[in-house]
C-alpha cells in the first residue's frame, strides 16, 4: 500500500469504526433497557467516547491529508456532493458536522457529570440527543454513503426493533 491508499484507509475506517460503536451502544441501551444498572452505564459511556474519538480522528485526517486544513475546501466538497446527490449546490451540510462533533462532545461530558455523581441522566435530553444522532447517521451512511449502506441499513435497523422487543420482555 502506498501513502495515498493508507490515508484513505484510515479516513474510511475512522468514521466506519465510529459508526459501528454509535450502533454498539445503541444496541447496549435497548438490550439492557434504561441507563440506571452502572456497570451498564460505564460500558456505554466507553463504547460512546470510543465513538467521538474515531469521529474526531476521521475529522483530523481529513482535514489534513483531503482538505488541508482549509474550511472553504471542506465546503466546496460538501457542496459538490450534495449537488450530485440532490442537485442543490451547497455546502452547509459542513456545518451540521461541526454540530455533531459539539453535541457529541457535550452529551459526553454530560454523561460523565452524571456518571460521577451517580445520577441517571435526563430522559428528554438522551432522546434529543439520539434523534439529532439518528438524523445526522441516516443521512452521512445511507444518503451520503456508498450504496452497499443502503442495503445494511434495513438488517441494521431490523436488529434494533428486534432487541428492542428482546430487551421488553
Amino acid at each position: 500500500m502506498n501513502e495515498s491508499q493508507i490515508t484513505d484507509f484510515l479516513i474510511q475506517w475512522s468514521i466506519r469504526v465510529s459508526v459501528i460503536l454509535v450502533y454498539l451502544r445503541i444496541l447496549i441501551r435497548l438490550w439492557r433497557g434504561g441507563p440506571e444498572d452502572v456497570t451498564q452505564r460505564s460500558l456505554e459511556y466507553y463504547v460512546w467516547a470510543g465513538g467521538f474519538l474515531m469521529l474526531v480522528a476521521h475529522v483530523c485526517l481529513s482535514f489534513h491529508f483531503v482538505h488541508h486544513w482549509l474550511h472553504s475546501d471542506a465546503w466546496t466538497r460538501t457542496s459538490t456532493e450534495t449537488e450530485n446527490l440532490i442537485g442543490v449546490r451547497s455546502g452547509n451540510g459542513i456545518w451540521a458536522n461541526y454540530l455533531l462533533l459539539a453535541i457529541w462532545g457535550i452529551d459526553l461530558l454530560r454523561l460523565n457529570r452524571a456518571k460521577a455523581h451517580g445520577r441517571i441522566t435526563n430522559r428528554s435530553v438522551d432522546r434529543a440527543v439520539a434523534f439529532f444522532f439518528c438524523f445526522m447517521f441516516v443521512n452521512a451512511t445511507v444518503v451520503f454513503g456508498p450504496t452497499v449502506y443502503r442495503y445494511l441499513a434495513f438488517p441494521a435497523l431490523t436488529l434494533l426493533l428486534c432487541v428492542w422487543r428482546l430487551g421488553k420482555r
